[in-house]
């Protein structure tokens, strides 16, 4: 399921925010991009 580009954008970078501690994400928000495919 392609969910568009910008959705895309928007998930890599909040996974690059974490990575650098910048954002700490609730288990909230990543359990949603879990659900949509986009962390493992």
């Amino acid at each position: 399921m392609n969910m568009g580009w910008m959705d895309n954008v928007i998930a890599n970078t909040m996974i690059n925010f974490k990575e650098k501690n910048a954002v700490k994400l609730g288990d909230e928000t990543e359990r949603a991009l879990r659900l949509f495919g986009y962390m493992k």
